[in-house]
């Protein structure tokens, strides 16, 4: 900068002054070019100073710039690393969301399978005074984990509770355990594979398995009781589904023969028929006829004893070999003509049917106060069940004195 030429037009007043700022002592009484040479080498005396000090802060705040652009870049690479780690996270678990059937990754040695649909919700309908093995509703679940889907959520209800009673009225629902599956069951990749299973109550999916109680039990009104009590007061009722051809009803019967004489006073003991082949509805029709004229046990007693003469037999030689039992134990005649009414034979239809709408799906099939108890026992054995069975329903048994 030109200071000679910047100052030449000053007073000495003003330059004294300016000298002054500089830190420089001088008066009016020196000449103006005194003044003025002596401003010039102040001023160029302080520029380098002054130079320095800006170049430093521009350095600092250089260095402030490229610190700063260094962090955004290290965050951004770190940011873009672990994006790419998601994406390739991604890929490796990517679900194709068109596709409905289960998908299937491996990764570190493990196999995951990741199944697009809906979390299905499922209400258990069950008796939860009911701890026989056979009344674990665990094993039913862990049967719709393996065949229906693994993604249910469960609420258990006890049938007798506020809940389990409202809906066992509004579904109409009599056989124990029950499952109520919401209608996300329609969404599962083949439901149309699995519809036949269920069945369709409002806007629920019913799923029906082997049954353990009934809600409301047989009629009694047409079954053949056993026991000299024959009231339905009575604290204990045993209404048994036997076959006459089957071996294992066959060997049932003197049991149930035992607890009518032991604790008959306290037990209904009563028998239906029911149906697994083998001419069974031709023998439950002529032992309908023997009730009539009341020696059904007798009658049965002597179909068990004859099993394999007439359960493979053509109808006529049924009829002829029940025909012959009859002239043993009742009126020939009157037996052949209930024999071929068709009222008698409705009414062995409508036990078979009754079976049926109750589950029954073997003989014997025990309802034991509308507990539901399958298969045949030894005469210790199924007398402890049902003992648990009644001290759970507070019923104690004394044997009679007789």
């Amino acid at each position: 900068m030109d200071y000679e030429k910047r100052f030449k037009n000053f007073d000495k007043r003003r330059l004294v002054k300016i000298l002054a700022k500089e830190g420089i002592a001088a008066n009016v009484a020196q000449s103006k070019a005194e003044l003025i040479r002596m401003l010039v080498l102040a001023k160029k005396a302080n520029s380098p100073t002054r130079k320095h000090f800006t170049s430093a802060k521009k350095d600092k705040m250089v260095k402030l710039i490229i610190n700063f652009l260094t962090f955004i870049v290290i965050i951004f690479g770190i940011n873009y690393g672990y994006q790419l780690y998601l994406d390739a996270q991604k890929d490796e678990f990517e679900i194709d969301q068109d596709l409905n059937t289960p998908q299937i990754f491996e990764k570190g040695q493990q196999t995951f399978v990741v199944y697009n649909h809906p979390l299905v919700r499922v209400q258990a309908i069950y008796d939860e005074d009911c701890k026989r093995p056979e009344c674990d509703v665990q094993q039913n679940l862990d049967q719709i984990k393996n065949t229906i889907t693994p993604l249910y959520q469960v609420e258990l209800v006890d049938y007798k509770s506020r809940k389990g009673k409202h809906l066992t009225n509004e579904y109409e629902l009599n056989l124990l355990p029950v499952f109520l599956f919401d209608q996300t069951l329609e969404k599962l990749y083949d439901f149309e594979e699995k519809e036949e299973f269920f069945s369709k109550s409002k806007d629920k999916y019913l799923l029906q398995v082997t049954p353990n109680r009934v809600i409301v039990g047989p009629e009694l009104l047409d079954s053949k009781i056993i026991t000299e009590n024959s009231s339905l007061e009575a604290p204990v009722k045993i209404i048994v589904y036997m076959s006459p051809s089957s071996i294992q009803s066959k060997e049932a019967l003197p049991i149930l023969e035992n607890l009518a004489e032991n604790f008959g006073e306290q037990m209904l003991i009563a028998i239906k028929y029911y149906n697994t082949g083998g001419n069974d509805f031709l023998a439950a029709t002529a032992l309908e006829c023997l009730s009539e004229q009341e020696v059904f046990l007798d009658g049965l007693k002597l179909a068990f004893k004859d099993q394999n003469k007439w359960s493979g037999s053509s109808e006529a030689q049924v009829k002829s070999r029940f025909k012959s039992m009859a002239r043993k134990i009742a009126n020939v005649s009157e037996f052949t003509e209930c024999y071929d009414d068709p009222a008698t034979q409705q009414s062995v239809r409508n036990h078979f049917q009754e079976s049926g709408e109750l589950g029954v799906i073997g003989a014997p099939t025990f309802f034991i106060n509308n507990q539901i108890l399958v298969g045949n026992y030894e005469l210790s054995e199924f007398a402890e069940i049902v003992d648990q069975m009644l001290r759970r329903e507070k019923i104690k048994l004394d044997e009679d004195d007789t």
